[in-house]
């Protein structure tokens, strides 16, 4: 299972050599995503325009090469 945005999936092998896997926050989005939070929850932003400003501030869905946030996931995300 894929972690969410804002998360990394971790796979780190423990001392006995099982492969074990996590969720960590991922520093380098939590706070786009902290913000976009903040901003929906004063319902002044609609889903769109987190959406626009979230691109602006270079917020991708995967943290190299990966494309715009989808409004599908964001609906998900933001209901």
């Amino acid at each position: 299972m894929r972690a969410p945005i804002g998360y990394l999936n971790v796979h780190r092998t423990d001392d006995n050599g099982r492969e074990v896997r996590t969720v960590e926050v991922d520093l380098g989005r939590a706070s786009l995503i902290r913000w976009a939070f903040e901003q929906h929850a004063t319902g002044e932003t609609s889903v769109a325009g987190l959406l626009r400003d979230l691109a602006v501030r270079g917020l991708m869905t995967k943290e190299r090469g990966g494309t715009r946030t989808r409004r599908t996931y964001a609906c998900r995300v933001f209901p």
